[in-house]
């Protein structure tokens, strides 16, 4: 996840927000990869909420190398980081890892066009009972509404029921895949592709909407 990020003995700050969708006792997995990821290349490693973000920067000598935050706080991790502190999300890192990352880039730029008779196809690939809060079922709905000035059409698939006719949609948000394997991932990739459908990802969806996606990669580029 951190390849050609980080080095040894780099401190790196994790922000992790807990509200009703995070499942009690535990992390959510792309926090555990990335807490995995960076002890295994000897990184130190930081989590915080957001409530305590700005003390810990505030108490460090020296800037962290990363910041990685949840895609739904990342609004307010830049407003309080400094211009030149490299940010990006957990699912961002995903889509690095398990996607493709020009391909997922590219496709968030399909939003600008979309039509209200267009259809959105959001992609998980787990299944689990929705929050009230829920990231595909609730926020990204809500935000999506409130960029593109109209209520989107939008339908969804879970687990490993991912259409092989794509014909209905106009794009597709695809989850971090965090259950799915790199291959199982490009697929996806590959039939959206051939069929020409845009896809992209929630992190970078997120990030777009709320005018901070070039805030976001900039340090994959």
């Amino acid at each position: 996840m951190f390849d050609g990020l980080i080095n040894p003995n780099d401190v790196c700050i994790l922000v992790t927000p807990i509200d009703t969708g995070t499942p009690k006792g535990r992390m959510i997995l792309p926090q555990v990869q990335a807490l995995r990821t960076l002890l295994d290349k000897n990184a130190i490693a930081t989590f915080v909420q957001l409530e305590q973000y700005k003390s810990v920067i505030s108490s460090l000598k020296s800037p962290p190398k990363i910041v990685v935050t949840d895609s739904q706080v990342i609004k307010e991790v830049i407003e309080l980081s400094d211009s030149n502190q490299p940010i990006t999300t957990f699912s961002i890192l995903l889509a690095r890892l398990k996607g493709n990352f020009k391909i997922e880039l590219e496709g968030v730029q399909k939003l600008n066009s979309l039509q209200p008779d267009d259809t959105i196809l959001i992609a998980e690939a787990c299944s689990h009972h929705a929050q009230k809060d829920d990231i595909a079922r609730v926020k990204i709905p809500l935000l999506l509404e409130k960029y593109l000035g109209f209520k989107p059409n939008i339908d969804y698939s879970n687990g490993k029921d991912f259409p092989e006719d794509l014909s209905n949609y106009h794009c597709i948000i695809h989850c971090g895949a965090c259950m799915l394997t790199q291959k199982e991932k490009l697929n996806r990739i590959q039939i959206a592709q051939q069929q020409h459908i845009p896809i992209t990802n929630f992190g970078m969806t997120l990030a777009f909407c709320k005018g901070y996606l070039n805030r976001a990669v900039s340090i994959f580029l």
